[in-house]
């Protein structure tokens, strides 16, 4: 599955297209000393910012495990509020 991870957003005079990131929503993760040093080795190696490779972990065990997309999560959500 492909995912996108931009939006067009309007059509300029000229004819070009915007482009806007989507919202992006911000965690914290906390790594022993060991657990740090092999992932932060890993991404200085291969070139890949800790932050863009985490997401893409995540993304990726979700799509594996065929976890609940987000519109399920938030349908669920709102089931649940109005009883």
């Amino acid at each position: 599955m492909m995912r996108t991870i931009t939006h067009l957003c309007a059509v300029s005079r000229i004819g070009m297209l915007s482009v806007v990131a989507p919202k992006m929503r911000k965690i914290s993760v906390l790594l022993d000393h060991e657990d740090y040093e092999r992932f932060d080795s890993y991404c200085r190696t291969r070139g890949y910012k800790k932050s863009t490779l985490a997401s893409k972990l995540i993304r990726d065990l979700l799509d594996r495990e065929q976890g609940p997309t987000t519109r399920e999560l938030f349908d669920a959500r709102k089931r649940e509020k109005t009883g």
